[in-house]
């Protein structure tokens, strides 16, 4: 009965695993889709149709230009980390996933910046160049590092991170709105400071 009892609870155990860092991605995600919506009407009534657009311009590209760049080393992260860990090659493994796309990021915002600088484009969006490129760039550590804590099965890890995340740049960008009167660029400085604080932890 013994070995019976034992390899159903290691047959079980896997099981267990999945479930439970299943819910709990799938309880962040929740929680993100819910924070996003309660943020709309949020939104709508600290900053005009105009100042709004703006913002989702912004943030849009800042969303597609990371998730661009970064993709395949997260990819990479997650089909590759395990095979690699704790071998000697780990080191350039990681320089590889990481360095990369960081310095593609770092060109592609210091091109941003320069045809900003030198020729206006995007007109209308001065205010927003500088921390849109700050936040591009820390977008795309973020999601190394996220996906390194899932590949490592740090579940509760990358759920307080990712909720901290975005709960504190919601607070900060709110906050900076209503209290200094900015515009929709402060709610892409509440994600720099929502960044400042998690990645250290992540």
């Amino acid at each position: 009965m013994k070995p019976a009892n034992s390899a159903s609870s290691l047959a079980l155990t896997p099981m267990f695993e999945v479930l439970r860092d299943s819910s709990t991605y799938g309880i962040v995600r929740l929680v993100s889709v819910l924070l996003g919506l309660a943020s709309i009407p949020i939104f709508a009534q600290i900053m005009s149709p105009n100042t709004l657009g703006q913002y989702s311009l912004a943030l849009l590209t800042i969303t597609l230009s990371y998730q661009i760049v970064s993709e395949w080393s997260r990819s990479s992260i997650l089909r590759f980390d395990s095979r690699y860990r704790g071998t000697e090659e780990y080191g350039r493994y990681l320089s590889n996933v990481f360095v990369v796309p960081m310095a593609a990021g770092l060109l592609l915002g210091i091109a941003a910046l320069a045809v900003h600088l030198t020729t206006g484009f995007p007109a209308g969006f001065g205010r927003y160049v500088p921390v849109c490129v700050a936040v591009f760039l820390l977008s795309i550590l973020n999601a190394l590092l996220m996906a390194l804590l899932r590949v490592r099965q740090e579940a509760k890890k990358f759920a307080a991170i990712q909720l901290l995340n975005r709960s504190v740049s919601l607070a900060v960008g709110v906050a900076l709105i209503l209290l200094l009167g900015v515009g929709g660029e402060g709610l892409i400085y509440g994600m720099l400071v929502a960044f400042a604080i998690a990645l250290p932890l992540a």
